[in-house]
């Protein structure tokens, strides 16, 4: 499946939009193999670049960082709890700081998406794009996806806590052996982690190329609909770019419980955020030509003109970053002033 390979098709406003043709070979080697290509591609390695270190580092920062502090809670709040008399943390304390890492995770982690989804989608529609035209394009963009977001989630929460009051009731019934529980529970919680994040993924594409209304529960059962016959190739992405990021993760979160020194830590840690950052953007790309890869294999089009209006908020962008200029201006003259 390759650029080359695209045909063409005239949208409604006489332009042309690109669909993936569909010969066949789609699978997720293929899906993988042009993600990489669109990565590297000579036009737009910097703008891609430039969304790595600038959008998905921090993001996979502070998911990292809430997987280890949500590992630091089940260990030694739930599973070993402090013993009389050592005292307990304030949990007021724990919950905000539970909160803002999980908020700025899902704030930060839809504005890569919009990042990474636009970029895509402007490259397949024939488009130039600018890393200052990403910029442009996340708000209208990222207010759409937060609301996909939130109900991915709550999905994910919903079907954990039906298999966490399963399990306590099966357990509270007949005694079960510990290996066995452990085997089913993690087959469960992959279950529900593979088919949460294929829809949710694919959602996203809805999100951002069907249309405003197309979001929230609404994108989420069409990314259902659009997933159906699809699960293999879906599995197999989990595969190839999903499970080397969750070990990369659960690695760091080992890396902070350890024995090490400050310094090991921040480096080990620093190395394996990097690596995390990159199968994470990969990661991104790849499903959006999965979800380009479904809509042409059930022959439908591709709405790229979805994303190709963002010039309300270019102005607002403008007079923000002007104002931004005029204050780094003032500042010297301030300090002249006050000095």
């Amino acid at each position: 499946m390759d650029i080359e390979r695209f045909t063409r098709c005239d949208s409604g406003n006489g332009q042309k939009d690109r669909l993936l043709a569909e010969d066949g070979r789609s699978g997720p080697v293929d899906l993988l193999q042009e993600a990489l290509k669109l990565i590297q591609d000579p036009y737009h390695i910097v703008t891609f670049f430039l969304i790595q270190f600038i959008i998905v580092v921090p993001s996979t920062v502070v998911l990292l960082l809430a997987q280890w502090f949500e590992y630091e809670i089940v260990h030694k709040l739930v599973l070993q709890p402090p013993a009389p008399p050592a005292p307990w943390p304030d949990m007021w304390v724990v919950f905000l700081i539970f909160v803002l890492l999980s908020v700025s995770s899902l704030v930060l982690t839809v504005n890569h998406v919009a990042a990474t989804f636009y970029t895509a989608g402007s490259m397949y529609s024939g488009q130039n794009v600018t890393f200052k035209q990403v910029i442009q394009a996340l708000p209208c963009l990222s207010k759409k996806l937060i609301i996909t977001a939130l109900w991915g989630h709550a999905f994910f929460i919903i079907e954990s806590l039906f298999f966490f009051v399963f399990f306590n009731g099966l357990t509270s019934i007949m005694p079960v052996p510990v290996p066995v529980l452990c085997v089913v529970t993690s087959l469960a919680a992959g279950l529900t982690f593979f088919f949460t994040n294929s829809v949710l993924q694919l959602a996203y594409g809805v999100t951002v190329f069907d249309g405003d209304d197309c979001k929230g529960v609404a994108a989420i059962m069409k990314g259902m609909c659009l997933a159906r016959n699809q699960w293999c190739t879906a599995f197999g992405l989990l595969l190839i770019n999903d499970l080397p990021g969750i070990l990369l993760g659960t690695a760091f979160t080992y890396s902070m419980v350890s024995v090490l020194d400050v310094f090991s830590k921040c480096l080990i840690g620093g190395f394996l955020v990097l690596f995390a950052s990159v199968f994470r953007n990969l990661s991104s790309v790849t499903y959006i030509l999965f979800y380009f890869s479904i809509k042409a294999t059930r022959g439908e089009k591709i709405n790229f003109d979805a994303i190709a209006d963002h010039t309300q908020f270019e102005t607002r962008y403008d007079r923000w970053v002007g104002c931004l200029f005029q204050l780094m201006a003032a500042f010297p003259t301030l300090s002249c002033e006050w000095g």
